[in-house]
């Protein structure tokens, strides 16, 4: 049986450790139920972030994908990135 917060932590550990060097932060908003459905990860800029660094959409979502732990499958990863939040 999955522990899905184990499963939620090690994908906010993935963002960690592909974010924070270049002064992002993944933050897991929604996670599924029972571990497969829907995620919603947010990212976030910190004061020294490197805009050139951030990958696409398109590409983060294929590695969340691939490094999700065994038995976890999530149909939609939704991203919002900082450009999304300006107003």
């Amino acid at each position: 049986m999955i522990d899905h917060q184990s499963a939620r932590r090690a994908v906010q550990e993935l963002l960690s450790t592909m974010l924070d060097a270049d002064g992002y932060t993944g933050v897991v908003r929604n996670w599924p139920e029972g571990g497969q459905g829907h995620v919603k990860v947010e990212i976030l800029a910190g004061a020294e972030a490197c805009p050139d660094c951030l990958v696409s959409k398109h590409i983060l979502a294929m590695v969340l994908a691939d490094n999700l732990p065994a038995g976890v499958t999530v149909e939609e990863a939704d991203l919002t990135y900082p450009t999304d939040l300006k107003v």
